[in-house]
């Protein structure tokens, strides 16, 4: 798998791997606005997880919504969920995890 450095340019960033024949997971780093009235000059990034069960053409969903504020910081977590295969059920625990530790100490 494949991963690249997001840049403004680039939004969203996208990983996709397949983790056995009949299964698909993407993975998706979004850049998204957090409320303009608190934080005029900032964006945040949400992180959403997919897999498709290409067999019974079912899929199960997940995202964490403005789980950081920097690009830099968002990537980390990013390449983190792509790395370990995360998927929508274990999400959450992962991102909660990540922000209890301090963010990488960010």
């Amino acid at each position: 798998m494949k991963n690249t450095e997001p840049d403004a340019a680039r939004s969203p960033v996208r990983a996709v791997c397949r983790s056995a024949r009949r299964y698909a997971a993407s993975h998706l780093l979004l850049r998204t606005d957090l409320i303009r009235e608190r934080f005029p000059d900032h964006s945040g990034y949400s992180i959403a997880v997919t897999v498709l069960d290409l067999s019974a053409w079912s899929a199960d969903f997940a995202a964490v919504r403005d789980i950081a504020l920097t690009e830099s910081e968002a990537h980390r977590l990013f390449v983190r969920i792509v790395d370990g295969r995360v998927t929508p059920c274990t999400l959450r625990d992962v991102a909660e995890d990540w922000l209890a530790d301090g963010a990488d100490d960010l």
